[in-house]
């Protein structure tokens, strides 16, 4: 069993350090369940939801108000606060990842909450220009160009 995150899946602006060691470990999950079919055992990778636990409040964004990220890390900070709002309590995670241990498939990746589901879905039907448009939308974070030009100390 492999606990990863929806970072793991689309890259999520301001967590790319993060989404890169879920997706790596998703891929290291892939590699082991081709490994150990052999001998009768499989992998689940589990994509989790926004829960409430204690990873959403203490979640540090460190902003700058002379930043030409500004425009950019006020939309994050309106995300977060929404995303927060929409959790699930974890018990429902935990219901979720007590089905996912009954999978005896070789290799299985299901999701666990509703933003989940609906990102691999999307991911699944969407090209990927397609959802990195609606992802932006939906987060309301500045789009292409639109911070060019921005003046910010020590730079231009």
């Amino acid at each position: 069993m492999l606990v990863s995150s929806q970072a793991g899946v689309r890259g999520m602006a301001t967590a790319g350090a993060y989404g890169a060691s879920k997706a790596a470990a998703e891929r290291w999950a892939e590699a082991l369940a081709h490994e150990i079919a052999p001998f009768g055992l499989g992998v689940t990778v589990v994509v989790t939801g926004t829960f409430d636990t204690d990873i959403l409040v203490r979640t540090v964004f460190h902003e700058r108000p002379d930043s030409a990220y500004r425009p950019f890390q006020i939309a994050v900070g309106s995300m977060a606060a929404n995303v927060h709002r929409l959790a699930l309590p974890p018990e429902r995670f935990a219901r979720g990842l007590a089905r996912a241990l009954g999978d005896t498939a070789p290799y299985s990746r299901r999701a666990i909450g509703r933003d989940a589901r609906l990102l691999l879905l999307t991911r699944r039907l969407l090209p990927d220009r397609t959802l990195h448009r609606l992802g932006r939308v939906v987060t309301r974070i500045p789009g292409p160009g639109e911070l060019r030009g921005t003046a910010y100390p020590g730079g231009t």
